[in-house]
């Protein structure tokens, strides 16, 4: 069976969906307790492949309680998602911190990604489909490389957090890849370009975990700040079955 693999880039999705609709609604900042399983199955062409996950994050010493609650929740559902493996990075306090950020910064994540991506793509059994979801610039020569530098023809997507800007991640891009292929300015517009797709209301409305999962310490609930109401889920869910919460009855 042909391989599709998604790799989740955690803290940028988490921050561009949940920041993005909780700016435009607070209510509507449970369209991040995502399973990306479903994600990938329902909206993105996986066919007959057998999709694997692999999520990149880092454990976090949260400077309040409140965001170590939501931080361990989350953490705890994500991996009730079928295929998923969760890859490690870490934190460290920031030099010089900005008090108007955290005090602290991610490492080793996007390396750790760019490097799965290469070693997945150039190993024995390299995946037919690989969908990348990040907004991250810093990711864009592992983009490059997969499309330009694999011999191995993979069908590459990327997926852009509800908060970002497709046309200007591909701008982004043609600047990268002109840089890495030594083009005049003149011919930067004749770049190939990735399928990229944004996350929209309705996909992740249509993708979510349901409110009570189940692990191997026992049954556990989805924060009720996360919970998105009932009228919503009705509006806004493609089908009945893709609810997380049991349809209302009659």
């Amino acid at each position: 069976m042909e391989r599709a693999i998604l790799y989740v880039d955690g803290f940028n999705f988490y921050y561009g969906v949940t920041k993005h609709w909780w700016g435009k609604n607070k209510d509507l900042a449970g369209l991040g307790w995502c399973d990306f399983h479903a994600l990938i199955e329902r909206h993105f062409h996986l066919g007959d492949a057998q999709l694997e996950i692999k999520y990149f994050t880092a454990p976090v010493h949260f400077e309040n309680n409140e965001e170590h609650k939501r931080y361990a929740v989350w953490a705890r559902a994500v991996r009730t998602i079928a295929g998923i493996r969760v890859m490690e990075g870490f934190y460290k306090p920031k030099s010089r911190p900005d008090p108007a950020t955290k005090s602290r910064e991610e490492k080793q994540s996007d390396v750790n990604l760019a490097v799965e991506v290469m070693l997945d793509a150039l190993g024995p059994t390299p995946p037919r489909k690989v969908y990348l979801l990040s907004d991250d610039r810093d990711l864009m020569p592992v983009v490059f490389a997969l499309r330009e530098r694999v011999q191995t023809p993979i069908e590459f997507f990327v997926l852009l957090p509800s908060r970002a800007d497709p046309r200007n991640w591909q701008e982004s891009y043609r600047g990268t890849a002109q840089k890495l292929m030594g083009l005049r300015p003149t011919e930067r517009d004749q770049i190939p370009m990735p399928t990229v797709e944004l996350l929209t209301e309705g996909m992740l409305a249509s993708s979510l975990l349901s409110y009570t999962l189940q692990d191997s310490e026992g049954k556990f609930d989805c924060l009720n700040e996360w919970r998105l109401g009932s009228e919503y889920l009705e509006r806004r869910c493609m089908t009945p079955e893709w609810r997380p919460d049991p349809p209302p009855e009659g």
